[in-house]
């Protein structure tokens, strides 16, 4: 099912934020998926750059069941191939969310994508972000297309 989701630019030099919208695909979420901003996405395309690091900001609505653990597993998939992403922090009841989320609570977080040990390739992507709960069920899913290039340079 294909829904919108909100995309965050931050144009960092001048500390402005400019809001717009991608399509995604919910590929199984126990949870409903409020808001999704990715920086370097807009309406028309998402660049994610090759070698650097981009932050995401998620919004969700839990459902039952409560969780008490929250691991986030993201890939970048080339082609047929799911390529592991390193995303800070693993564990967002460590660090950002209190856990337990309840089964109808708001839960929102940030996290930092690493591109630093990808391979250098330049290619259209599928960003597949998983978040799993402490008896490993899958509690939210999403499918993003992207494309992961060299960063544009102003």
């Amino acid at each position: 099912m294909h829904k919108l989701l909100s995309v965050l630019l931050l144009c960092t030099i001048f500390g402005k934020v400019v809001l717009d919208t991608v399509v995604y695909n919910d590929c199984g979420s126990e949870y409903n998926l409020n808001d999704v901003d990715i920086e370097g996405c807009n309406k028309t395309s998402c660049i994610l750059p090759k070698g650097k690091s981009a932050n995401i900001n998620i919004k969700l609505y839990g459902r039952s069941p409560d969780s008490h653990t929250l691991t986030q597993k993201v890939f970048l998939i080339f082609n047929t191939i799911n390529v592991p992403l390193t995303v800070i922090p693993g564990d967002l009841c460590a660090s950002q969310i209190e856990c337990p989320v309840r089964g109808t609570a708001n839960a929102s977080f940030s996290a930092l994508m690493d591109f630093s040990t990808l391979p250098n390739v330049q290619s259209a992507v599928t960003l597949h972000w998983r978040i799993f709960n402490e008896n490993k069920e899958q509690i939210m899913c999403f499918k993003a297309n992207a494309k992961y290039e060299n960063p544009k340079t102003n």
